[in-house]
């Protein structure tokens, strides 16, 4: 057995669609061709756009195509005091700011500029962004080979606690 996990995180904003279940499948036998294990998370953090039962209809519906996961299905709205904790150690090592920028603010801008970088202490009714300071990441991808990427620049500083506290 290896260490490769492989995942699959749907939305439960409605039945599992086809492009859904085949980057399922995909990710299913990546797993075990890996001798690893393969993961589901249900991403139901976003009660607007969640559909009542969807969660249950995508599991089942996995199941009948025998995608079964190899351990409990995590759903992540349950996982609130892990993701606290780990807020708090980047808070600790001082890689995180309170935003409270607006998409309205931020339109036109294909990365977040770094508007509020400056405020590293908790803010009322801002989002939380960690710092991407990365230049420079390499990794090896499957089917395009070698790629080179430059985080600061093609992602910028992402939000990891949007400003409705999910």
């Amino acid at each position: 057995m290896t260490n490769y996990r492989g995942r699959f995180a749907p939305t439960p904003s409605g039945s599992l669609h086809f492009g859904s279940l085949f980057a399922a499948v995909v990710s299913y036998l990546e797993a075990k061709q890996h001798q690893g294990k393969w993961l589901v998370r249900i991403d139901d953090i976003d009660p607007p756009r969640e559909q009542p039962g969807a969660s249950d209809d995508i599991l089942r519906t996995l199941e009948a195509h025998g995608l079964f996961c190899d351990e409990s299905v995590v759903y992540q709205s349950q996982q609130s005091a892990l993701y606290e904790y780990r807020l708090e150690q980047l808070f600790q090592q001082n890689c995180l700011f309170w935003c409270n920028c607006s998409r309205k603010d931020l339109a036109g801008q294909p990365v977040y500029p770094g508007t509020c970088r400056k405020y590293h202490h908790p803010r009322e009714h801002c989002a939380i962004r960690v710092s991407i300071n990365s230049e420079h990441d390499q990794y090896f991808d499957q089917f395009q080979g070698n790629q080179l990427s430059n985080p600061k620049r093609d992602c910028g500083d992402v939000i990891l606690k949007r400003r409705d506290q999910h």
